[in-house]
């Protein structure tokens, strides 16, 4: 493994894909959840 300079903007790239995509998760969790709070109110009714 030897790092040379063209690997370098690889892996911050990967470093930036996932970064973006546990932000798309945190945001769909964050919408999701309070739809499935009313949903389980209902059905607890």
């Amino acid at each position: 493994m030897n790092h040379s300079p063209k690997t370098r903007p690889l892996s911050a790239f990967f470093a930036g894909v996932i970064f973006l995509f546990a932000c798309v998760l945190i945001v769909q969790a964050w919408e999701v959840a309070p739809k499935v709070e009313q949903e389980s109110a209902q059905i607890a009714q």
